[in-house]
């Protein structure tokens, strides 16, 4: 389900309306909060309504979350393992919690995602679609089990134990991980189900065995206590890196289960992109290494060649990451060649189309007119019953897999005006999403090119 993000005066960027969709792409200028946007959605879909974030809405009168909770109260006093009792809350009435939420303690959630307490937002909102929630409870000793139903698909969300949670704080805890779940449902996403790939995920990879997570955790995180902050004299990482790594070290090389679904893609990767395969060494030295296509003896990434580093970390985490549904994936063309560069636009499709949900920032205008190609590819399979228009595209190498309605993406064009970023929404015209930066740029290069041309001729 998609939803929309609202903010104002965040960074550079003055303000800005997002629908996040299945697809979604900020392009344009260098320093004009991209990667500000990419943090911040990344934040809201990892976010955790921690206990300094609860207690402003406990201290608040707000008449959603009073009705609400008092529904929760029925629910559990009434329940038991004889009889289930159940209560429907509106996405509207959550959208108005979360907002609360967000509105109240924003500097403080934006302060934590970057891990810097001078972090300054004046709006910050969500809006989603309007449904009803169907919430069941079921008591039964000392368990707590709360199940969701979303348009007719159950979610098994949330299991507590009485013995673990006083009676007197177990009502809250049920609020709080309903308030928590809420986005996870409407994106039917399992928490911690989505991956930031940083722009220096090549140095990450690198790296990152040399400090482990309680260590990384100490040095490189910054944590909130109440209203103060503690800060170390090291600069910390932003929390979507911490996570990063993390989600790397906490990876299940052991069990080896490849998702079904994107079996066929991390064949394709690692046969047709980095010529070779990306393995796990068990035994001695735990490390990632590379075995190069027709060669039975691995090498360590370290000497290995940048577009092998490059795709690693997405390769391992679409190999081994149990439940990954989102990547918000910074600069995906990063040490690509243009003709790779192509292969990933590609790549990023056919995870939207595989159910993975893709936001990126991006620089690559091969990226973009491939996206649009295969935009215009899927209108003309939809709108064409002739069998000779899939063959010619299937003779191009474009399967149905490649092709996407360009309904599921969204392109959003961020410009630099100096001391401030303007947003726009590019929408789709005959050809695609035109992006103004990436034409101006090629359209320089080529006058530049004509008037040397001109020049040389003269002389």
């Amino acid at each position: 389900m998609e939803y929309r993000l609202k903010i104002e005066n965040f960074g550079k960027i003055k303000k800005a309306d997002i629908k996040v969709a299945p697809f979604t792409l900020f392009v344009g200028d260098n320093n004009s909060g991209k990667s500000y946007l990419l943090s911040l959605i990344w934040g809201i879909q990892n976010l955790n309504v921690s206990d300094s974030l609860f207690t402003i809405l406990l201290k608040g009168k707000l008449k959603e979350y009073i009705i609400v909770n008092d529904r929760i109260l029925e629910a559990l006093k009434n329940s038991s393992s004889v009889e289930k009792r159940s209560f429907t809350i509106s996405t509207k009435e959550l959208e108005a919690i979360w907002n609360y939420i967000l509105r109240e303690g924003k500097e403080k959630f934006v302060s934590n995602i970057f891990n810097y307490n001078k972090m300054e937002i004046e709006h910050l909102s969500l809006q989603f679609e309007e449904k009803e929630i169907v919430v069941e409870v079921n008591r039964e000793l000392d368990m707590v089990e709360m199940l969701y139903k979303i348009d007719g698909q159950h979610y098994f969300a949330m299991s507590m134990s009485e013995t673990r949670i006083s009676k007197a704080n177990i009502e809250n805890a049920v609020v709080r991980n309903i308030i928590f779940l809420l986005l996870k449902l409407l994106e039917n996403m399992p928490i911690y189900a989505n991956i930031y790939l940083p722009a220096a995920r090549t140095g990450f990879m690198l790296s990152k065995d040399v400090i482990n997570q309680v260590a990384r955790r100490n040095t490189f995180d910054w944590k909130l206590e109440g209203e103060n902050s503690i800060e170390t004299s090291w600069q910390p990482f932003t929390k979507p890196i911490i996570h990063f790594l993390d989600a790397l070290d906490n990876l299940r090389f052991s069990n080896i289960t490849y998702r079904k679904e994107i079996e066929e893609i991390i064949r394709w990767l690692e046969e047709d992109i980095v010529k070779g395969s990306i393995q796990y060494q068990q035994e001695g030295n735990e490390e990632v290494q590379y075995v190069p296509m027709g060669k039975q003896e691995p090498i360590p990434l370290r000497t290995s060649s940048a577009v092998v580093t490059e795709l690693t970390p997405l390769i391992l985490l679409l190999k081994y990451k149990e439940n990954m549904k989102m990547i918000c994936y910074e600069e995906p063309e990063m040490c690509l060649h243009p003709q790779l560069q192509l292969e990933m636009g590609k790549l990023l499709i056919r995870l939207v189309n595989n159910g993975i949900k893709i936001i990126t920032t991006t620089h690559s205008d091969i990226i973009l007119q491939h996206i649009n190609n295969m935009c215009r590819a899927f209108q003309l399979c939809k709108s064409s019953e002739n069998e000779k228009i899939k063959d010619r595209l299937g003779k191009l190498g474009f399967m149905e897999w490649d092709r996407i309605d360009q309904r599921k993406i969204a392109v959003y064009q961020l410009t630099d005006e100096g001391s401030y970023s303007t947003v726009e929404e590019i929408r789709p015209g005959k050809h695609g999403f035109d992006i103004p930066t990436f034409s101006n740029a090629l359209m320089d290069i080529l006058e530049q090119t004509t008037e040397i041309d001109e020049m040389m001729d003269e002389e």
